[in-house]
């Protein structure tokens, strides 16, 4: 399974970097819960809508590091957003 999670999580912060909204949101489960610093939502119609806001802000993501086990992972993100909000 790890390697099965790493290309999920290679799809789904490569959807990010495209900006492919639908590509996003084939990576997630429907009863997806996220939790930010900015609040927390459930379900992936309440996370496509945040990412829809959120979308035009970025300007380039960089993976640093992902790491996988048989039934988690833990991906090392920097999402560079447009100015003046950076990094």
């Amino acid at each position: 399974m790890p390697d099965s999670l790493r290309d999920l999580c290679e799809r789904y912060y490569s959807a990010w970097q495209q900006k492919n909204l639908e590509g996003i949101l084939g990576c997630l489960h429907p009863d997806i819960a996220f939790k930010s610093p900015n609040g927390t939502m459930q379900g992936r119609d309440a996370y496509a809508a945040a990412a829809r806001r959120f979308l035009p802000l970025g300007d380039r993501i960089e993976v640093r590091k992902t790491f996988t086990a048989a039934n988690a992972a833990m991906v090392a993100v920097d999402f560079y957003c447009i100015e003046p909000i950076g990094l």
